[in-house]
């Protein structure tokens, strides 16, 4: 989820053709700032959150005059890739089919989502 947030409240310094990985570097107090709107998180909380992402090698950190500035180390689709398999192994033993019925058993879709979705399968089909 961290992404996500990232992606949708943070301003991107740098940013990709919007299919690739748009690199991305945001400093402490943007950061701590954003994400203790959306998430009521502390300070303090959010430092542990990035030390923690750093160590694990998802993102890395430069000093920026008095302020640390991070980046993301992984490619976005890789993120999505990666949480995708983790929230279908987790609870769909693995069953993509079963994950992606659910997710279209909770929402309303247009006629042009439908399309596009089948549009999607029929690619799918034909690789």
């Amino acid at each position: 989820m961290l992404y996500e947030e990232a992606a949708a409240n943070f301003r991107c310094r740098v940013r990709g053709d919007g299919r690739n990985l748009e690199i991305c570097a945001y400093c402490t107090n943007e950061i701590t700032d954003r994400l203790a709107k959306v998430k009521e998180w502390s300070p303090k909380t959010i430092y542990t959150m990035l030390s923690r992402l750093e160590k694990k090698g998802v993102i890395v950190h430069e000093k920026e005059s008095r302020v640390f500035v991070y980046t993301p180390c992984v490619r976005k689709e890789d993120y999505i890739e990666a949480e995708s398999r983790t929230l279908a192994n987790r609870f769909f033993d693995g069953a993509m089919s079963q994950m992606v019925v659910n997710f279209l058993d909770q929402r309303d879709l247009s006629s042009e989502d439908l399309d596009e979705l089948q549009c999607i399968l029929d690619k799918k089909r034909k690789k």
